[in-house]
């Protein structure tokens, strides 16, 4: 995903019900398949125990290393709203503001990688777009 754009959110659940939560609020099921992680570990143990779980991941570029501040704000604004909890968002919209601009900054001093993310820029709208159609 580009920098650019809003991280697509997806999630697990421990019960199949719960899918519909995240249908209700807009996350992607996820379909990875990879490695185990503790999530997945507490995901698979949660109905032994009773516990209905739901496991929320943020899309992150690729091209960047560190903490994002957007994938940070945009799983916190979705929980806030899941949880009906308002929460002030004004420090991390402000954090994922700066960030954006010295991201950008970097980029336009180099050509490859502006490409790059103008062609991720172009599948992020045209997945967009499709979801909406469907």
């Amino acid at each position: 995903m580009p920098h650019t754009r809003e991280p697509r959110l997806y999630g697990s659940v421990s019960d199949e019900k719960l899918k519909r939560v995240l249908e209700e609020y807009n996350i992607r099921p996820s379909d990875y398949d990879g490695p185990g992680s503790f999530s997945t570990l507490l995901l698979s143990q949660a109905p032994t125990h009773g516990i209905e779980m739901i496991s929320l991941v943020a899309e992150i570029p690729g091209y960047l290393q560190g903490v994002n501040p957007l994938s940070i704000e945009t799983i916190t604004r979705r929980l806030a709203r899941m949880l009906d909890q308002p929460i002030d968002l004004a420090a991390l919209r402000d954090a994922s503001n700066e960030w954006e601009n010295q991201v950008t900054a970097a980029v336009e001093k180099d050509a490859e990688l502006a490409a790059t993310i103008r062609k991720l820029e172009e599948e992020y709208d045209n997945d967009l777009i499709e979801s909406e159609g469907s």
